[in-house]
């Protein structure tokens, strides 16, 4: 008699590699010529707790269709920062998202020193030993969970590996001067006060020179492969 009880509803869907977690839902309501229509807003953070992590948004007129769009958006909107061996963030930046602004530190040995919305991103990016604290008042969670996207998007390689002398050998980022050579693998990025003279693409073997500074808050990105730095 069990047996005949032991399947639930859904039981043969395949269960999601990914997490997730409501950070904040909604009814939203629309005035129109028939009257009042109502509707949910929810966000949520999804992630797999192995580097991966994103956030979305879903609206619909029931409150399990806006779970189910924000979790497809969020997985959308999967970002895989730059993280060190032990999960944890390899330097200190800041991000500004709306209203929200957050500053991320490396905390080696404290844990998830985090609160609000980014300790749900990290959490469920599987992101250790970090310090997160929010410059602004704002109280707005997805703002705030934004803003924590925004800063893990701005992790760049804390080591490089450089052409010197015909050898390809690996140094810390700081150790970098002008003329070296860096060989940046898929996801990798570079510090944004590098001013760069030459980037080459290998997928297309195309070569661009350019010689303006990079924003501060900007970052070369995957398609740039190898860098000649300069003064």
């Amino acid at each position: 008699m069990a047996n005949k009880f032991s399947k639930g509803r859904g039981s043969g869907r395949e269960k999601s590699e990914y997490d997730q977690k409501i950070i904040d839902i909604r009814r939203v309501t629309r005035v129109t010529k028939g009257g009042k229509r109502f509707n949910f807003r929810v966000t949520i953070v999804a992630g797999n707790r192995k580097g991966e992590v994103g956030v979305g948004m879903g609206k619909a007129s029931d409150t399990a269709g806006a779970i189910e769009k924000a979790f497809r958006n969020a997985r959308k909107n999967l970002i895989k920062p730059k993280l060190t061996k032990d999960f944890s963030i390899p330097h200190e930046t800041e991000a500004k998202f709306g209203s929200s602004s957050v500053i991320i530190k490396p905390a080696k040995g404290r844990g998830l020193v985090a609160g609000s919305s980014a300790r749900t991103v990290f959490d469920l990016a599987g992101i250790k030993d970090v310090n997160a604290k929010y410059l602004s008042r704002s109280k707005n969670k997805v703002n705030n969970a934004k803003v924590t996207i925004e800063a893990l998007k701005k992790m760049v390689v804390s080591h490089a590996k450089v052409y010197r002398d015909g050898e390809l050998i690996k140094i810390p980022v700081a150790e970098i001067v002008p003329g070296d050579i860096i060989l940046l693998e898929e996801g990798d990025k570079i510090p944004a006060d590098a001013r760069l003279i030459e980037a080459r693409n290998f997928r297309t073997q195309e070569s661009s020179l350019t010689g303006e500074s990079l924003p501060e808050d900007k970052n070369t990105e995957v398609l740039i492969e190898e860098i000649s730095i300069a003064d």
